[in-house]
C-alpha cells in the first residue's frame, strides 16, 4: 500500500491530466499576493499549475501549511479554484486543501465555512476521478468528526447519499474515508432517517467481516450510533446483527475492538424486544461468560463499556442483579469504584447504584465494606461533575434499608459525612443535588433521631432553603471550594459557545431554551428539598432555624407562587407540608401572612379545578395557617371558634368587612401588620384594637443621699500603707484606661423591634378576673363563670344600655376612641384603655378574657360595629347560646331565637 494509504489520506503521487508545464515556481513569503492574483487568472493552465505548486508546497510540512492558512490561500482556493471549469484546477485545489486538513487550525477554519461544505460534497462523486474522490472523502470524514454541527451541515448538503456508495469502493483509501465519514454522520438523528432509505446495514456487515481493523472498528461504532433509533434496532434483530457482534466479541484475536463491540451491544439493550431476543438465544449468557473469564479487565476502554453493558442489562431485567451478585460482580465494583481512571470509577458507581436498587443483597454487600462509603464520599467532593452525580446516585440506593443506614453511620465519621452531604445538597449539578437530598431524607426517615440535632448544627436546614431559593442565600456555604461554578458546567452553555456564527437560528434557540431550563429549580429538586425540610419543621428547633434564616419565610412564599398547575402537584404538596408544620409557631405564621403567603395559597387553590379544591393540600394548609394566627383568621373569615385561642398581640381592625363566602376569599386584601395599621394616614379613618397586656413596672423608691465619708489620711512615702496605696491607684488608672478604650470602640447599635404601646389596664383585668372569677368558689360551673365574666366586661365598658338608647346615640364610643387615638398619636388603641365600648369592643374583650380563663367562647363579626360571642352549651340539647354583653349582661340567648337574631343584626 502506498504512503498515502498507510496514513488513510490523499495519495502521494496521483496521475494528473496532461498539461503544458510552466517554469518552476518557488513559493516564498513574498509570493502570497501574487499567488492570489494567479488563482484568479482566466487561463486554465496557469491556475492548474499554481494549484499544483501550492499542493507541493503544503506537502513539505506543518510550517508551510500554516503559511498558506495565515495568508488566506484556502479561501481563494474555495472561491475560485473549486468552482473552476477546468478539471485539473479542481483536482489540484482539492488536493491542496486535503493536505492542509492535516493541521488542526485548518480543520477548524474549514469546518465553519458552510460554502465550502456545499462545494465539497459533489467532489466525492466518481465523475471527478479516483484521486479527487480520495481527497474529498478524506476532507468530509475529517470535518464531520469535528463536531455535530459540521456533521449536520454535511448531511444538509447531501453527504449521506454520496458517502454510502463509497462504502463499497474498491479503493481502500476511499472506503476508509467513507467509513469514517459515515461514523460521524450517524450521530445526527436526521441522518439516521436518511440512512434507513439507503439500506446501509448490509454494507456495514460486510465491513464488519473485513480483515482491516480500522474498517471493523468504524463499522461497529456506526452500528452503535444507529442503535439509538428504534427502526434500526428492529432491522438489527431481523439481520441477526447481535450474533455477528458476539462472534467478534468472542474472538480473542480481536481484543482491541472489543470495547466498540460491547458499546454497540449495550445500545441494543435499549428496548425490551432486543433484550428478550438476546436472552432467548443465550447471547447474554455468552457475553457474561466471556466477562467472567477476566480477559477483558486489563484494558480500560473495554472495562468502561463492560460496566455500561452490565448497567443496561440490569436496567432491562432487574432479576439479573442477583445473578451478577452470584458472579461476584459486587467484588469487582468495590475494586473499580476507586479506580484511577475517573471514567471507570463513574461507571462503577452507576452500576453499583443500579445493583443496589434492584438487589438488597448487593446493597448489604457494599455497605459491609468499610472503605466503600469512604470512596463514595470522596467522589462526591471531586471536581468531575459526572463522577459526583454517579457517587451520589450510588449512595441513595445503598441506603435503602435501616440496617444499611446504621452501617453507614457507624462506618463513617458523623460530622464529616454530614458536611459532605450538606455541600452536595448545594452542588452546582442539579442531579447531584437531588441525589444528596434523597440520601439525606432516607437517613432522616430510616435512622434514629440522634442525627437530627447534628444535621441542624451542620447547617442542613440552611442548605435546604438555599436549594429552594436558587442557591444564593448562604454565600458562605453555597458550594464546595473544589466544585466548579454551575455556569461553567452547563453543557448547553458550552455547546452554545462552540457554535459558529453561521449556525442556524433554530439550533441556537433550542440550546438557549435548554440552557435557561437548567437555571430554574426543577420540580423534582424542589420536592426533595421541601420533603426534607418538612421533617425538620415538625421540631421546634427546625422552626427556630427558619426564623433565624434571613429569607427563610420569603423563600417559602416565593416557591409557593411557582407551584400552580397539575404538573407541580408533588412539589406543591411537599411545600404545603412545610408551611403547615412551620406555621405551628405563631411567629412563623405571622411572618408568613405578612409576606403574602396566605394570598399565594388562595391563588394556588383557585388555580386548581373545582373538584380538586376540597382534597387539596392547599386547603388544609390554609386552615392550619389561620388556626395558628387568630388575627388573620378573624381578618379573613370574620369569626374565631373555640379552638382559636387569642394570644398577646391579637388585633382587630374595626369596621373591616370580611368576604361573605369562601369563594371570595382570594379577593381579600393583603394582611397588614399591626405596625402598618397603627400608623396614622391622613384622610383615612381607621381604628385597630389590640391586646398587648404588659405588667406595669413598680415605682422606684427614691435613692438616699450618700453618707459623709471622712477624707483618707495620706500615708508617708516610705511606709507599707503608702506603697499599697500606690498599687491600688495604679490598678484604678489601668481600669479607667480600659473603660476609655471600650468607650472609643462602641458596638453598633441594633434597632429594637417595634412594639405597640403597652396595655397595663388589660393586664390588670386579666389578673383581676383570675382572682375573682376563676379561683372563686362562688362560680363552680363554666356557665356561671361565663355569666359573671359577661357582667364584668359590661361594667368595664361603660355599663348596660337599652336598644332605644343605642338608637338615639347615647353611647358615645366614637368620641371616646377618637380621643384615645389623638392622645396616643396612633390609629391603634389598647383594648384595656377603652372604657366606653360598643358591641365589637365588648365582644373582643370578652373573647380575650375567656381564653385566659380557659372558658369555651367564640367571636363573630357582624355589620358595622356589631359583633357577638357564643357559648357552646354541652349540658342541654341546644348547640350554642349568644352571650348578652349590652342589654342584660350575662344573659344567654338561644341562637335561633328572635332575641338573639335581633342582637346579632343590630347595626351599631
Amino acid at each position: 500500500m502506498s504512503k498515502a494509504k498507510k496514513k488513510g489520506a490523499t495519495p502521494a503521487a496521483p496521475k494528473e491530466p496532461e498539461e503544458q508545464p510552466l517554469e518552476h515556481v518557488t513559493i516564498t513569503l513574498t509570493d502570497a499576493p501574487g499567488i492570489k492574483l494567479i488563482l484568479k487568472s482566466p487561463e486554465a493552465n496557469v491556475t492548474a499549475t499554481a494549484c499544483r505548486h501550492l499542493y507541493e508546497h503544503a506537502e513539505k510540512g506543518e510550517k508551510e501549511k500554516l503559511f498558506l492558512l495565515g495568508h488566506g490561500i484556502h479561501q481563494d482556493l474555495i472561491k475560485h479554484s473549486l468552482t473552476h471549469a477546468d478539471k485539473a484546477t479542481r483536482y489540484h485545489a482539492i488536493m491542496c486543501l486535503a493536505s492542509m486538513c492535516k493541521t488542526g487550525q485548518a480543520v477548524e477554519a474549514l469546518s465553519q465555512d458552510t460554502d465550502f461544505h456545499a462545494l465539497l460534497v459533489p467532489l466525492c462523486s466518481t465523475a471527478e476521478g479516483l484521486a479527487s474522490q480520495q481527497a474529498a472523502s478524506f476532507i468530509v470524514g475529517t470535518l464531520a468528526n469535528i463536531n455535530l454541527f459540521t456533521a449536520i451541515q454535511m448531511r444538509k448538503n447531501g453527504a449521506v447519499s454520496v458517502i454510502v456508495p463509497l462504502l463499497s469502493s474498491a479503493d481502500l483509501d476511499i472506503k476508509k474515508n467513507a467509513v469514517e465519514a459515515m461514523r460521524a454522520l450517524s450521530r445526527d438523528t436526521e441522518a439516521r432517517t436518511s440512512l434507513l432509505t439507503e439500506n446501509v446495514i448490509p454494507v456495514l456487515l460486510e465491513l464488519l467481516a473485513s480483515s482491516y481493523r480500522d474498517f471493523q472498528r468504524s463499522a461497529i461504532q456506526t452500528l452503535a450510533n444507529l442503535c439509538g433509533t428504534a427502526e434500526f434496532r428492529e432491522l438489527f434483530r431481523q439481520n441477526s446483527v447481535f450474533d455477528k457482534l458476539l462472534a467478534v466479541f468472542r474472538n480473542q484475536s480481536l481484543d482491541d475492538i472489543h470495547a466498540c463491540v460491547l458499546g454497540a451491544m449495550a445500545n441494543m439493550l435499549r428496548d425490551r424486544e432486543s433484550f428478550e431476543m438476546m436472552f432467548d438465544n443465550g447471547d447474554v449468557k455468552k457475553v457474561l461468560e466471556v466477562m467472567q473469564e477476566g480477559s477483558l479487565r486489563s484494558d480500560k476502554a473495554v472495562l468502561d463499556v463492560t460496566l455500561k453493558f452490565l448497567s443496561a442489562l440490569v436496567h432491562q431485567e432487574p432479576s439479573f442483579a442477583s445473578k451478577l451478585f452470584d458472579m461476584n460482580i459486587c467484588g469487582l465494583m468495590e475494586a473499580y469504584i476507586n479506580h484511577e481512571d475517573e471514567t471507570i470509577a463513574t461507571e462503577a458507581c452507576s452500576l453499583a447504584g443500579t445493583l443496589s436498587k434492584h438487589s438488597l443483597l448487593c446493597s448489604e454487600r457494599f455497605v459491609d465494606n468499610e472503605q466503600f462509603y469512604q470512596h463514595l464520599l470522596n467522589h462526591m467532593e471531586c471536581t468531575t461533575r459526572i463522577l459526583r452525580e454517579a457517587a451520589s446516585y450510588c449512595l441513595v440506593f445503598t441506603l435503602k434499608s435501616k440496617r444499611n443506614c446504621k452501617q453507614f453511620v457507624d462506618g463513617t465519621e458523623n460530622g464529616m459525612t454530614l458536611e459532605v452531604l450538606r455541600r452536595s445538597i448545594q452542588d452546582s449539578s442539579m442531579l447531584a443535588q437531588k441525589n444528596a437530598l434523597n440520601a439525606t431524607l432516607q437517613l432522616i426517615v430510616l435512622y434514629n433521631t440522634d442525627w437530627e440535632q447534628i444535621m441542624v448544627d451542620k447547617g442542613c436546614i440552611e442548605a435546604f432553603l438555599s436549594v429552594m431559593g436558587g442557591g444564593d442565600q448562604d454565600k458562605n456555604t453555597n458550594k464546595p471550594a473544589n466544585v466548579a461554578d454551575v455556569s461553567q458546567e452547563n453543557p448547553y452553555r458550552k455547546r452554545l459557545s462552540m457554535l459558529p456564527a453561521t449556525a442556524d437560528e433554530k439550533t441556537r434557540q433550542m440550546l438557549k431554551l435548554r440552557e435557561n431550563s437548567l437555571a430554574l429549580v426543577p420540580r423534582e429538586l424542589m420536592h426533595c428539598a421541601a420533603t426534607c425540610l418538612a421533617h425538620f419543621m415538625t421540631r421546634a428547633i427546625g422552626r427556630q432555624k427558619l426564623l433565624e434564616h434571613e429569607r427563610g419565610v420569603e423563600i417559602l412564599v416565593k416557591n409557593l407562587e411557582l407551584c400552580h398547575g397539575e404538573k407541580n402537584r408533588r412539589a406543591r404538596g411537599a411545600l404545603c407540608q412545610v408551611i403547615m408544620h412551620a406555621c405551628q409557631d405563631t411567629q412563623v405564621a405571622q411572618l408568613f401572612c405578612e409576606a403574602g403567603g396566605l394570598d399565594s395559597l388562595f391563588r394556588v387553590l383557585h388555580s386548581l379545578p373545582e373538584p380538586a379544591r376540597e382534597i387539596s393540600m392547599a386547603t388544609t394548609c390554609i386552615t392550619t395557617v389561620l388556626n395558628y394566627n387568630p388575627s388573620m383568621m378573624y381578618w379573613v373569615a370574620g369569626k374565631l371558634l373555640v379552638a382559636h385561642i387569642t394570644q398577646d398581640g391579637f388585633y382587630v381592625r374595626v369596621q373591616y368587612k370580611p368576604p361573605r363566602s369562601p369563594d371570595d376569599q382570594h379577593d381579600v386584601p393583603p394582611f397588614p401588620t399591626l405596625k402598618e395599621l397603627c400608623e396614622v394616614e391622613k384622610g383615612k379613618f381607621k381604628t385597630v384594637v389590640y391586646a398587648w397586656p404588659v405588667k406595669p413596672e413598680p415605682e422606684k423608691a427614691p435613692t438616699p443621699p450618700p453618707p459623709d465619708v471622712p477624707e483618707p489620711v495620706k500615708e508617708r512615702a516610705g511606709s507599707k500603707q503608702g506603697k499599697a496605696g500606690k498599687k491600688s491607684r495604679k490598678a484604678e488608672r489601668e481600669a479607667v484606661k480600659e473603660e476609655v478604650q471600650d468607650i472609643k470602640t462602641p458596638e453598633p447599635e441594633v434597632e429594637p423591634a417595634w412594639t405597640p404601646p403597652p396595655d397595663h389596664e388589660l393586664y390588670g383585668m386579666i389578673e383581676d378576673v383570675k382572682k375573682t372569677i376563676m379561683k372563686s368558689t362562688q362560680y363552680p360551673s363554666a356557665n356561671l363563670k361565663l355569666r359573671e365574666l359577661a357582667r364584668y366586661v359590661c361594667k368595664r365598658m361603660g355599663g348596660s344600655y337599652t336598644e332605644v338608647d343605642l338608637r338615639h346615640g347615647k353611647l358615645l364610643h366614637l368620641d371616646h376612641v377618637t380621643e384615645l387615638k389623638a392622645k396616643l398619636g396612633s390609629d391603634g388603641v389598647p383594648l384595656g384603655r377603652i372604657v366606653v365600648g360598643t358591641f365589637i369592643h365588648r365582644a373582643i374583650l370578652f373573647k380575650v378574657l375567656a381564653d385566659r380563663l380557659y372558658l369555651p367562647c367564640t367571636l363573630h363579626r357582624g355589620a358595622g360595629y356589631t359583633a357577638w360571642n357564643t357559648y357552646p352549651c354541652i349540658d342541654s340539647s341546644c348547640s350554642e347560646y349568644v352571650v348578652d354583653l349590652m342589654y342584660k349582661p350575662g344573659a344567654l340567648m338561644y341562637v335561633g331565637s328572635a332575641e338573639a337574631q335581633s342582637y346579632m343584626r343590630f347595626h351599631a
